[in-house]
């Protein structure tokens, strides 16, 4: 004879999830084992997870466009393929321009 399958409400895993709880968490609240929810609410909670994802894209979009500049730069580097990173290539001659300018300037401070 099996086990006593847990009467888990399906609604319940799903918000747990959408509040970002793990499996794990999810297990101890509703007192049964991550196993049983790994095994049976897997999908379920993919879609509280998938949830909570929206909510805080939806969140972060909101702070954006009130004026956030840290998040429109964030945002703009998730979705627009922005960067900070500069693209910086210098040879000997820009090093021989910036040492003939330090060596202009210690010339002219000489004088």
């Amino acid at each position: 004879m099996g086990r006593h399958k847990a009467n888990i409400d399906v609604e319940k895993v799903r918000t747990l999830a959408a509040l970002g709880l793990t499996m794990k968490e999810t297990a101890a609240i509703l007192d049964c084992s991550d196993e049983t929810i790994r095994r049976r609410f897997s999908d379920v909670m993919h879609q509280g997870w998938a949830r909570r994802d929206a909510s805080v894209r939806r969140k972060q979009f909101e702070i954006a466009m009130q004026g956030n500049p840290t998040m429109l730069v964030w945002l703009g580097k998730q979705y627009l393929d922005q960067s900070d990173k500069q693209d910086v290539t210098h040879g000997g001659e820009a090093f021989a321009t910036l040492a003939e300018a330090i060596g202009r300037a210690r010339q002219r401070s000489a004088d």
